[in-house]
């Protein structure tokens, strides 16, 4: 039996089992699209990487698919195969040559791990230090309340009778502590958190499901 590859992108972990099946079905999908689809999908990834609220992947895998004239399945295979690849390059600090071998020993092809490593030389100094800054400035949302009200007086005319949404945010910080965060939001502001919510939602259950 052949051993269970070793992936720096992973820490250097050896990969087996289910996990390793997946990984190898993603890398076949992403070793199937033409050159030119592999291509913007590594831009894609790049990108949602960089800027997530900027970039919505799963319809940008939609698109991709139609574009090329493939199966949807494949594309987003391809996407979340090269999302776990780079950002466990971000994570684990691998070159670019790391990106190419753990994706070329999966079975993705010469093709889509020499884009995907091009890609890590243009985006991986950047991509490491909006993660290291991002993970300072992040807080973990433990428990939240809300309430509705309605304005009565205000300095301007035209909001009064208007509906608002009143929300308090509990957020763990260090050591141990947490922070309430309050926020007011109209109606309208409120629609567009929940859109926003739902986009976010979408996306992890994209990264998360093999659909």
């Amino acid at each position: 039996m052949a051993e269970p590859p070793t992936l720096a992108t992973a820490g250097r972990a050896a990969i087996a089992g289910d996990a390793l099946a997946r990984l190898q079905a993603e890398a076949e999908a992403l070793g199937s699209l033409p050159a030119d689809t592999a291509a913007e999908l590594v831009g894609v990834a790049g990108r949602f990487l960089m800027v997530p609220a900027d970039v919505d992947v799963v319809e940008q895998a939609t698109t991709l698919a139609g574009k090329a004239g493939v199966a949807a399945r494949a594309v987003k295979g391809g996407l979340r195969l090269l999302l776990e690849v780079l950002n466990g390059a971000i994570k684990h600090g691998c070159t670019s040559e790391d990106v190419a071998a753990d994706l070329a020993v999966l079975g993705a092809g010469d093709v889509a791990a020499r884009l995907a490593a091009e890609e890590w030389e243009g985006r991986g100094q950047d991509l490491a230090h909006r993660t290291a800054t991002s993970a300072v400035t992040t807080s973990r949302l433990v428990d939240m309340s809300w309430s509705f009200g309605v304005s009565v007086a205000t300095d301007e005319v035209a909001p009064v009778g208007e509906t608002f949404l009143q929300l308090r945010l509990v957020l763990a910080t260090g050591g141990g502590g947490r922070d309430n965060v309050y926020m007011e939001l109209t109606l309208p502001q409120f629609y567009e958190l929940l859109a926003q919510l739902q986009r976010a939602k979408a996306i992890m259950d994209f990264l998360a499901s093999g659909a």
